[in-house]
């Protein structure tokens, strides 16, 4: 943090709360994926947007740790805007991605496969690049389908053949 303290007056200036969620809301200039930054001096003079939601981490909890790999803030409100240090937690950039409504976290969280299936070790496969889980029971279902299909195919062409 820079060492002149008018930044922590321009950044109190930016808060909003809100008493519905107990969300601090960030009133201030927004990145536009919608989070919120403030520009601060560094110690050569120049200028730089830093993320309102890591500044209130540092300025009420402390340092951000870095024993996390790849630490990242996550809102625990699920809302972008929002710097009260009771709603952000330093968790790893995995983490915070499967906490998240991303198909990728969607998927991560499933249980069970689009016909059922529960995902267990004994029913799980995974693809060769190793993100891809698939279900055991539906692939060899899969797989006696094209096997059935391609043996019906080479029949009917034989059948024409013949004719």
């Amino acid at each position: 943090m820079p060492a002149h303290r008018d930044w922590l007056v321009r950044f109190l200036e930016n808060i909003s709360v809100n008493d519905q969620t107990g969300c601090w809301d960030w009133i201030g200039s927004c990145q536009p994926s919608g989070y919120g930054q403030l520009n601060l001096q560094r110690e050569d003079g120049a200028a730089r947007p830093e993320l309102a939601h890591r500044i209130s981490y540092r300025v009420f909890r402390g340092p951000i740790p870095t024993n996390i790999n790849r630490p990242t803030i996550d809102h625990l409100c699920r809302n972008r805007k929002c710097v009260n240090p009771e709603h952000l937690e330093t968790v790893s950039n995995r983490e915070n991605i499967l906490r998240g409504t991303a198909p990728s976290a969607m998927y991560a969280r499933r249980t069970h496969c689009n016909y059922g299936h529960e995902y267990t070790e004994n029913n799980l496969a995974r693809r060769s690049n190793r993100r891809v889980r698939e279900c055991k029971i539906c692939k060899s279902n899969s797989q006696k389908k094209y096997k059935r299909n391609k043996k019906a195919k080479a029949v009917r062409r034989d059948r024409r053949i013949r004719l």
